[in-house]
């Protein structure tokens, strides 16, 4: 399913945010060295945070004291933590983009073991919150939870915003200027609720909930005689579904060796959607460890429509932070997409930083006869936030023939 992404993240210049990666520096580099992943036993995800978990077993009865949360919290950032500890972080983010002019927020991301036992998957929860000075707002929230023993695996976002959207058309030959823009307050709500059938194998339901309610459809003066896209009024749509998932990732936020392939089913019936209709979409992911700090890695995407009516905000799109990074969100909608991309990282490449670079393919089609391709090419630094979990935080430039884009994140976009 297209999943509509805050604009803001376009252009961010995140100055505040360089100014926590010096702090954050400035705290590491003085009182702990980063751990070497070529010092951990075995080359997977989950044999390096088994090798963390002995190191931090004590082999004699020693008496500690009670540490609060924030110091385990801030002990993730040194290193001197255990591993098995929660990481936290909360910054400020300030960003421009001509949609929404200065935009100020916060974001926090939290990460944690089911049972605080580093043999289970890594768990993460984010969000951000955002107000602009065109007198926007939203927040949004985005999960990957685990269960003790990875029994269940809980999938999903939730997002809602009072949002302007430029809508480019329908079609994958659409002018480089919007058409329109789309205002009013958006409502998405993404779950898989997804159960263990044996290891790595996951099955369940899924279900969506997208609502745009108060909207406005704002023409472009050069472009006042095209019709408004179906949906542009409002809408509000429920789909329940079935989703497929076989994953052997140990932690989804900074994949070194693993695989992830998912495949749903969503069907929205006229009950429960303004616009009755159905959707598929499959995302096949898989990432392969060079050397104890080089990864590369592979995504492939397709997401389908189909149904006599299908919103304008329902279509399946090309842009955003996580794949063809430089376009805008939507730039290029359809009844079908798919994409492609490939990304090279280095973890680190000199103390607590690293470097990643990438290139992606997609298109658009009302068949699935895709014809017309668009790229992106970019790349962006890394920070390490978490050292005892690897996770990194990252920058990434996207470029294309048309525009550009900054996107900051914490963890990789797969």
């Amino acid at each position: 399913m297209a999943i509509y992404q805050p604009a803001c993240h376009a252009r961010s210049l995140c100055w505040l945010i360089v100014a926590w990666f010096c702090l954050l520096s400035s705290a590491g580099f003085a009182s702990h060295p980063v751990p070497n992943p070529a010092n951990t036993s075995g080359s997977t995800d989950e044999s390096r945070a088994t090798a963390l978990a002995k190191e931090s077993t004590p082999t004699t009865a020693v008496t500690t004291p009670k540490r609060s949360f924030i110091s385990k919290a801030w002990g993730q950032f040194t290193g001197d933590g255990d591993p098995k500890d929660i990481g936290l972080l909360v910054y400020p983010t300030i960003a421009y983009a001509p949609e929404t002019q200065w935009d100020f927020g916060f974001s926090a991301v939290y990460v944690y073991y089911a049972e605080n036992d580093p043999k289970n998957r890594l768990s993460e929860l984010s969000g951000f919150a955002f107000v602009t000075q065109a007198k926007q707002y939203g927040m949004w929230l985005e999960h990957t939870l685990y269960s003790d023993k990875n029994k269940w695996f809980f999938f999903g976002r939730a997002t809602a915003q009072s949002f302007p959207m430029q809508f480019f058309g329908v079609g994958e030959a659409t002018r480089k200027d919007p058409v329109a823009l789309i205002e009013g307050n958006f409502v998405l709500v993404r779950e898989r609720v997804l159960r263990e059938l044996r290891k790595n194998v996951y099955f369940g339901l899924n279900f969506d909930l997208q609502h745009l309610g108060s909207a406005r459809y704002v023409a472009n003066p050069d472009y006042e005689d095209r019709q408004a896209p179906l949906g542009a009024t409002g809408s509000t749509n429920f789909g329940i579904g079935l989703g497929f998932i076989y994953d052997t990732r140990h932690n989804p936020m900074n994949v070194r060796n693993g695989l992830m392939a998912e495949v749903g089913l969503l069907g929205y019936p006229s009950w429960t959607s303004t616009f009755p209709m159905g959707a598929a979409y499959f995302d096949g992911r898989a990432c392969f460890s060079l050397s104890a700090t080089q990864v590369i890695g592979f995504q492939v995407r397709g997401d389908f429509t189909f149904g006599e009516s299908v919103p304008f905000n329902q279509l399946s799109q090309l842009g955003g932070a996580m794949m063809m990074r430089g376009y805008y969100t939507g730039r290029f909608r359809d009844r079908n997409a798919l994409t492609a991309q490939v990304e090279y990282r280095i973890l680190p490449l000199w103390w607590r930083f690293g470097v990643a670079t990438f290139a992606s393919i997609g298109s658009v089609a009302n068949d699935l006869g895709f014809d017309t391709w668009h790229w992106s090419v970019g790349g962006g630094p890394r920070f390490l936030l978490f050292p005892l979990k690897d996770i990194y935080m990252r920058i990434d430039f996207g470029f294309t023939t048309e525009q550009w884009g900054t996107y900051f994140y914490v963890g990789e976009s797969f």
